[in-house]
């Protein structure tokens, strides 16, 4: 009986030991991205990339609603281009038709970024296209205005930019000042520095 018990209680802190390994993998990749973000350190995100492609449930279920907004980040700054495309292909990331277009959009834009600036620019201003439209059902979604102005830095420089946000302020009440000035702005400057210019 004591045996049995025994035996019991050390199944369950294996089933436990199990679990949250998995969740702290999960966290130490957050961790390390979240460090490369802030300082830029090239070995951080290679320790990302490096945990990620060997935890179990990103080997086992690929993109996923749990891990979407975390993988593809870390294999786009590590340029897996080609196999992020395909994880896209095959997993049941949970992505809406809007995000997938985007995505595989973009992913194209940045691999020929330096290589074909014509198939690049291409892309880029495929998704114009396509944010443009999603814009037209959503007009209070503030992530869509993101997504437009970030693209749009890799097609025009950053002055450009901020000129058409200030434009977009005086047309689109559907945002404050603050948000247009001191968040849209802002982030858009702080992206503008990590584009890589060939």
């Amino acid at each position: 009986m004591n045996r049995n018990y025994f035996i019991i209680i050390v199944s369950v802190l294996i089933f436990i030991s199990c679990n949250s390994k998995k969740e702290i993998t999960y966290t130490q990749i957050r961790n390390e991205y979240n460090t490369y973000r802030i300082f830029g350190k090239k070995s951080k995100l290679r320790k990302s990339y490096n945990l990620l492609i060997v935890n179990e449930d990103f080997k086992k279920n690929k993109i996923t609603p749990k891990n979407f907004d975390l993988a593809i980040p870390i294999l786009i700054d590590m340029e897996k281009y080609d196999f992020l495309k395909n994880l896209l292909k095959q997993s049941n990331s949970g992505l809406s038709d809007y995000h997938l277009e985007f995505y595989n959009n973009h992913i194209t834009g940045l691999k020929y970024q330096c290589k074909d600036s014509i198939i690049s620019n291409k892309s880029f201003n495929k998704n114009l296209i396509v944010i443009k439209n999603q814009i037209d059902f959503n007009i209070k979604d503030s992530t869509l205005l993101f997504d437009y102005f970030i693209t749009k830095l890799y097609l025009s420089d950053i002055n450009s930019v901020l000129k058409e946000v200030d434009l977009l302020k005086t047309k689109n009440k559907n945002f404050s000042i603050d948000f247009y000035d001191k968040v849209l702005k802002e982030t858009i400057e702080e992206y503008s520095l990590k584009i890589r210019r060939c």
